[in-house]
Protein backbone atom coordinates (compact mmCIF):
# COMPACT_ATOMS: atom_id res chain seq x y z
CA UNK A 1 0.00 0.00 0.00
CA UNK A 2 2.77 2.40 0.75
CA UNK A 3 4.33 1.72 -2.84
CA UNK A 4 1.16 3.00 -4.59
CA UNK A 5 0.84 6.04 -2.37
CA UNK A 6 4.53 7.03 -2.87
CA UNK A 7 3.97 6.08 -7.08
CA UNK A 8 0.67 7.88 -7.07
CA UNK A 9 2.52 10.89 -5.17
CA UNK A 10 5.31 10.95 -7.57
CA UNK A 11 2.64 10.65 -10.29
CA UNK A 12 1.18 13.62 -9.53
CA UNK A 13 4.02 15.92 -8.87
CA UNK A 14 5.63 15.26 -12.31
CA UNK A 15 2.14 15.72 -14.29
CA UNK A 16 1.74 19.41 -13.09
CA UNK A 17 -1.98 20.67 -11.94
CA UNK A 18 -4.71 20.36 -13.86
CA UNK A 19 -8.17 21.64 -13.24
CA UNK A 20 -9.85 20.24 -15.91
CA UNK A 21 -9.91 16.47 -16.96
CA UNK A 22 -9.45 16.51 -20.78
CA UNK A 23 -5.73 18.57 -20.25
CA UNK A 24 -2.74 16.26 -21.13
CA UNK A 25 1.35 16.36 -20.32
CA UNK A 26 3.95 14.20 -21.53
CA UNK A 27 7.51 15.44 -19.85
CA UNK A 28 10.73 13.31 -20.29
CA UNK A 29 13.36 14.15 -18.01
CA UNK A 30 17.23 12.46 -18.54
CA UNK A 31 19.68 14.19 -16.13
CA UNK A 32 19.85 15.45 -13.06
CA UNK A 33 18.27 18.04 -11.04
CA UNK A 34 15.84 19.34 -13.87
CA UNK A 35 12.69 21.04 -13.08
CA UNK A 36 9.61 20.63 -14.82
CA UNK A 37 6.60 22.63 -13.54
CA UNK A 38 2.60 23.01 -15.11
CA UNK A 39 -0.48 24.59 -14.63
CA UNK A 40 -3.53 24.10 -16.98
CA UNK A 41 -6.55 25.30 -16.24
CA UNK A 42 -9.64 25.25 -19.07
CA UNK A 43 -10.19 22.33 -21.47
CA UNK A 44 -8.29 20.37 -24.54
CA UNK A 45 -4.77 21.84 -23.15
CA UNK A 46 -2.00 19.69 -24.53
CA UNK A 47 1.53 19.73 -23.70
CA UNK A 48 3.32 17.70 -25.99
CA UNK A 49 1.93 14.42 -27.29
CA UNK A 50 2.28 11.07 -26.40
CA UNK A 51 4.42 10.32 -30.01
CA UNK A 52 6.29 13.63 -29.17
CA UNK A 53 7.18 14.61 -25.79
CA UNK A 54 8.77 17.38 -24.38
CA UNK A 55 11.71 16.48 -23.08
CA UNK A 56 14.80 18.08 -20.51
CA UNK A 57 18.05 16.41 -21.54
CA UNK A 58 21.31 17.31 -19.12
CA UNK A 59 21.29 19.19 -16.01
CA UNK A 60 19.91 21.86 -14.22
CA UNK A 61 17.29 22.79 -16.36
CA UNK A 62 14.19 24.32 -15.52
CA UNK A 63 10.80 25.20 -17.24
CA UNK A 64 7.55 26.42 -15.96
CA UNK A 65 4.28 26.43 -18.25
CA UNK A 66 0.96 27.57 -17.67
CA UNK A 67 -1.73 27.22 -19.78
CA UNK A 68 -5.10 28.74 -19.19
CA UNK A 69 -8.33 28.96 -21.42
CA UNK A 70 -9.05 26.02 -24.06
CA UNK A 71 -7.16 24.54 -26.70
CA UNK A 72 -3.91 25.84 -25.98
CA UNK A 73 -0.83 23.49 -27.03
CA UNK A 74 2.72 23.48 -26.44
CA UNK A 75 3.67 21.22 -29.37
CA UNK A 76 7.30 21.16 -29.05
CA UNK A 77 9.34 21.76 -25.63
CA UNK A 78 12.90 20.90 -25.68
CA UNK A 79 15.85 21.63 -23.65
CA UNK A 80 19.09 20.11 -23.85
CA UNK A 81 22.43 20.94 -21.94
CA UNK A 82 22.84 22.67 -18.17
CA UNK A 83 20.90 25.51 -17.11
CA UNK A 84 18.74 26.37 -19.28
CA UNK A 85 15.54 28.19 -18.45
CA UNK A 86 11.98 28.70 -19.95
CA UNK A 87 8.88 30.60 -19.09
CA UNK A 88 5.64 30.20 -21.09
CA UNK A 89 2.25 31.61 -20.37
CA UNK A 90 -0.97 30.99 -22.74
CA UNK A 91 -3.87 32.66 -21.59
CA UNK A 92 -6.84 32.55 -24.06
CA UNK A 93 -7.80 30.27 -26.45
CA UNK A 94 -6.29 28.11 -29.74
CA UNK A 95 -2.49 29.37 -29.00
CA UNK A 96 0.33 27.02 -29.72
CA UNK A 97 3.87 27.65 -28.57
CA UNK A 98 7.53 25.84 -29.69
CA UNK A 99 10.89 26.10 -28.05
CA UNK A 100 13.99 24.13 -28.39
CA UNK A 101 17.17 25.35 -26.52
CA UNK A 102 20.56 23.94 -26.60
CA UNK A 103 23.80 24.39 -24.80
CA UNK A 104 24.19 26.35 -21.17
CA UNK A 105 22.36 29.13 -19.75
CA UNK A 106 19.91 30.38 -22.29
CA UNK A 107 17.08 31.74 -21.35
CA UNK A 108 13.42 31.85 -23.10
CA UNK A 109 10.30 33.58 -22.46
CA UNK A 110 7.11 33.07 -24.39
CA UNK A 111 4.05 35.02 -23.34
CA UNK A 112 0.20 34.65 -25.15
CA UNK A 113 -2.81 36.52 -24.15
CA UNK A 114 -5.80 36.18 -26.50
CA UNK A 115 -6.75 34.35 -29.23
CA UNK A 116 -4.61 31.94 -31.91
CA UNK A 117 -1.24 33.14 -31.51
CA UNK A 118 2.33 31.40 -32.65
CA UNK A 119 5.02 31.43 -30.90
CA UNK A 120 7.95 29.66 -32.16
CA UNK A 121 11.75 29.84 -30.86
CA UNK A 122 14.73 27.69 -31.26
CA UNK A 123 18.25 28.87 -29.63
CA UNK A 124 21.41 27.25 -29.30
CA UNK A 125 25.22 27.89 -27.44
CA UNK A 126 25.92 29.88 -24.80
CA UNK A 127 23.68 32.56 -22.83
CA UNK A 128 21.32 33.37 -25.09
CA UNK A 129 18.11 35.08 -24.19
CA UNK A 130 14.66 35.25 -26.09
CA UNK A 131 11.57 37.24 -24.63
CA UNK A 132 8.15 37.33 -26.50
CA UNK A 133 5.07 38.93 -25.96
CA UNK A 134 1.93 38.69 -28.04
CA UNK A 135 -1.52 40.47 -27.26
CA UNK A 136 -4.60 40.88 -29.32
Amino acid sequence: MKKLILAAGILSVMSGYAIADSNEVYMNQVGAHNSFNTTQEGDGNDIATNGNRAIQHGGFNKANLTQKGDNNFVNKAEQYGFGNRMTGLQDGNHNTMSYQQGGFGNTGIARQYGDYNVTVHSQHGYGNSFNALQKN
